[in-house]
């Protein structure tokens, strides 16, 4: 998954800002005079959203930074040691060991993260359990059932949702899809689980598991960092998702429900959060796919829907569509064409007047569509009340697979300077703290949103 992640030196130049109000949206000016998350607040059984996001960001950094680099266990003491001692001495080319090294520390460091939000962010998660009806099938896209005795051991969101679903839902069944295979088979118990390296092998298999009152649940976390005017990928992953699930007529069957995984990177600026459409032009293609992503889900879903087809909700979602979509092509068309433009840290002078358009349009359609900042009055949650099929959670940054492969510039003599690589780590990355979550806190807030997505 690569939601939530950021990309190389780009995202170091971004400004943090204070967890307060957002400036005046002309959109929608209610979000600005909200604290972030608040715009959520007639969701009831979701706090632990509202809990994280108005959580004190500069006390998560300070604590966070005690524990990653203080562990109080001896063993993964000296393993921290060991791994900064690799980090300031491996070879500047040699990506293979820097990915292990990385690994190893986003390892620990998620331990330590899990154990934090045990003990002291409990309340910025759900409840566990987590139970769903027994003839509910649950499908993960872009995870698989990963063996937690592996000493390489490392799951990224969409494998501990697999893996809470397989351990406590008592779901009938769970599926995942990865490109890779899954090397081991989870224990036996009473939800069957099932591993498809393609998308249309693992719909298939659904409708045929599918009975005429059977829940299913597609939860789609595929989301790829990429660079400016590489990022269209994430339109066609889509695309080949519904493609595949129309072919079964699953788009049309109204127990069949979606989660959209997004990212905080998919948010207008009014919605208040520390990354947003606007404030990263490095990640201003990847934010926008991501929000196209949503709403070609959720057309694709209520276009086919007897509830929702003709409704003027739908029609609202095609509109907005329609506005990101024409200034988000004219960029991507101006970034293919000029890769010195893609590939800079700010906006170029010769772009700045089509740029300002984008971001115009990105603002505006995610004020509209998600409920962090419209609120009951989204389109998302509009659509919803006609007719409970989509659902969207969005997530902060995280330790991830991506996350380690985002950071091999540390190594780069080039780019640090006189610094040692582990210093200039600590430099790029610490600050990413202030809203970092680990992996299984950000599946749980998957699952805990699924027994509200099997009511009718």
């Amino acid at each position: 998954m690569g939601c939530g992640a950021s990309t190389d030196p780009k995202e170091e130049t971004t400004t943090i800002v204070p967890a307060k109000p957002a400036a005046a949206s002309p959109i929608n000016p209610s979000a600005a005079s909200k604290p972030p998350g608040e715009a959520m607040k007639f969701r009831d059984g979701r706090e632990f959203f509202r809990n994280f996001l108005s959580f004190d960001r500069d006390a998560r950094k300070a604590t966070c930074e005690v524990a990653f680099t203080s562990p109080e266990d001896v063993t993964q003491k000296k393993a921290l040691d060991d791994i900064i001692c690799g980090i300031n001495s491996v070879d500047p080319a040699d990506t293979t060991e820097q990915g292990r090294l990385l690994k190893s520390l986003y390892v620990i460091w998620n331990n330590q993260l899990e154990e934090l939000e045990k003990t002291q962010w409990a309340n910025q998660g759900p409840v566990e359990p987590i139970k769903l009806p027994s003839n509910t099938i649950v499908a993960v896209l872009g995870g698989k059932y990963t063996d937690p005795t592996c000493p390489a051991f490392f799951r990224g969101t969409g494998d501990w949702i697999v893996a809470d679903l397989l351990e406590h839902s008592g779901a009938q069944s769970v599926h995942s899809h990865s490109r890779s295979a899954t090397l081991v088979q989870p224990q036996k118990n009473a939800t069957s689980y099932m591993h498809h390296q393609k998308v249309d092998g693992l719909v298939e298999q659904i409708a045929k598991e599918k009975g005429p009152d059977t829940k299913v649940i597609f939860i789609y976390t595929i989301g790829l960092t990429n660079a400016n005017g590489d990022c269209s990928v994430n339109s066609d992953c889509i695309n080949t998702f519904t493609a595949a699930c129309d072919a079964h007529g699953l788009l049309s069957d109204p127990n069949v429900r979606v989660v959209h995984t997004s990212s905080f990177h998919a948010s207008s600026k009014a919605a208040g959060h520390e990354d947003n459409l606007q404030d990263n032009y490095g990640l201003s293609d990847y934010g926008a796919s991501k929000v196209l992503q949503t709403m070609i889900l959720a057309e694709a879903i209520y276009s086919r829907d007897s509830k929702t087809k003709d409704s003027a909700s739908l029609q609202k979602l095609r509109t907005l569509r329609t506005e990101l979509e024409t200034h988000l092509q004219a960029m991507r068309t101006h970034w293919v064409a000029n890769p010195a433009d893609a590939s800079a840290r700010s906006c170029p002078e010769g772009c700045t007047e089509m740029y300002g358009k984008l971001v115009n349009a990105m603002n505006h359609v995610a004020d509209e569509l998600f409920e962090d900042s419209a609120g009951e009055q989204s389109a998302v949650r509009q659509l919803q009340l006609l007719s409970n099929r989509l659902d969207v959670v969005k997530l902060p940054y995280m330790l991830s697979n991506t996350a380690v492969y985002k950071r091999f510039f540390v190594f780069n003599p080039n780019i640090r300077k006189e610094m040692s690589a582990w210093d200039f780590f600590k430099v790029c990355s610490f600050k990413r703290f202030r809203i970092v979550m680990s992996p299984r806190r950000a599946a749980l807030w998957h699952v805990g949103i699924l027994p509200q997505l099997t009511l009718n």
